[in-house]
């Protein structure tokens, strides 16, 4: 493997551990998941979208420390990283799209001042995203973001 950093090397040796708890030690929930939220809130009415916001960020907030919210998301990223053959910095096109994916869009009225503050400091976060890179091995390729505060890893949630 080439170019790989900390944070990607360990979650291809707890992938290959068969150790999704030490693998989701090392992901940035929040900053993966806040895109769906906040993107889903158009849909959702303003006056149910700060309750659907509370339970999502509380449940981005506990990811970590819950294998059984995360396990499912885990398992596919966690096969591809246990093959991994290389690690190399994502080209223009697939790093334009992993950052695309990451983006928070403007937050719509209807949500707690807390919520704002919290939803505008993670959109700042993914805003400052630079680092793309793909693990390719035998399952296909994984891209995966990297959390310039922090070093961890930023997952394109579907």
């Amino acid at each position: 493997m080439t170019n790989g950093t900390d944070a990607l090397a360990a979650a291809i040796r707890a992938a290959r551990a068969g150790d999704l708890a030490q693998l989701s030690t090392l992901v940035d929930w929040p900053l993966s998941g806040a895109p769906g939220i906040a993107g889903s809130l158009p849909l959702v009415s303003e006056l149910d979208r700060a309750t659907g916001v509370a339970s999502g960020l509380a449940e981005l907030d506990s990811a970590e420390g819950n294998l059984g919210l995360v396990a499912e998301l885990l398992e596919p990223i966690a096969d591809r990283l246990a093959v991994a053959r290389e690690i190399v910095p994502a080209g223009p096109e697939v790093r334009a799209q992993v950052l695309s994916a990451l983006q928070i869009p403007e937050i719509p009225a209807g949500l707690t001042e807390h919520q704002q503050a919290r939803l505008a400091q993670l959109r700042e976060r993914a805003a400052a995203l630079r680092d793309v890179y793909v693990v390719r091995g035998d399952h296909g390729d994984q891209p995966l973001a990297m959390a310039s505060d922090n070093g961890r890893l930023v997952l394109v949630l579907d």
